[in-house]
């Protein structure tokens, strides 16, 4: 009788630890998720910059004409306010 109540303590320990895990799984997962998050919007943020350095490059060389040099100045003027906005947010908190 008593390797029987020895038995069932031991049993209900591993179910404790097994609900343990269980209960840390969806905080795992929303780190990840959230990982997974600043990285798709560092590369989003990487491809814009690079989206403004080649502008930079073609209308220093005259490649452009006025209207498309306006809409793109204006759209990278956006981007580095966002850069900004989101730097901001990362890094004084």
């Amino acid at each position: 009788m008593e390797r029987l109540s020895n038995l069932l303590g031991i049993i209900e320990k591993i179910v404790i630890i097994l609900v343990a895990i269980a209960a840390l799984f969806p905080m795992y997962q929303w780190i990840a998720e959230t990982d997974m998050r600043v990285l798709q919007r560092t590369t989003e943020v990487i491809k814009a910059v690079e989206y403004c350095e080649e502008f930079r490059e073609q209308s220093s060389q005259g490649n452009m004409n006025l209207a498309e040099i306006d809409f793109k100045e204006e759209v990278c003027s956006v981007i580095y306010s966002q850069l900004n906005s989101w730097y901001q947010d990362v890094f004084d908190s």
